[in-house]
């Protein structure tokens, strides 16, 4: 199973966490594709798990539209992240991405 970190921040002002959450996560195919391939942590983004923050200190400081999501191999190797918006087609791309043979690199 791939590993995937998102932030989800459950504020008002963050449409675009909720969004991911609660309208594309939820698509039939999205779904069955993390069900299947993907453990998923949900972190608040600005109270972090110490280990969370390291990877995104680490590989996404750049990041700075919400939501980040990380993509990590079994092992905690980081493999890809993303920032912002994303709409089924565009997080589905992002999927099939993070399900590479393990020993691909980005």
């Amino acid at each position: 199973l791939r590993r995937f970190h998102t932030s989800p921040r459950q504020c008002p002002a963050c449409s675009n966490c909720r969004t991911l959450v609660q309208n594309v996560m939820p698509h039939p195919a999205i779904r069955a594709e993390l069900d299947k391939n993907f453990v998923l942590l949900a972190t608040d983004c600005d109270t972090p798990e110490p280990e969370v923050r390291a990877i995104g200190a680490k590989h996404m400081s750049h990041a700075r539209s919400l939501p980040f999501v990380m993509y990590l191999r079994n092992d905690g190797e980081f493999v890809f992240g993303t920032q912002g918006a994303r709409d089924a087609h565009g997080f589905a791309h992002d999927l099939m991405h993070g399900n590479e043979d393990p020993g691909h690199r980005h």
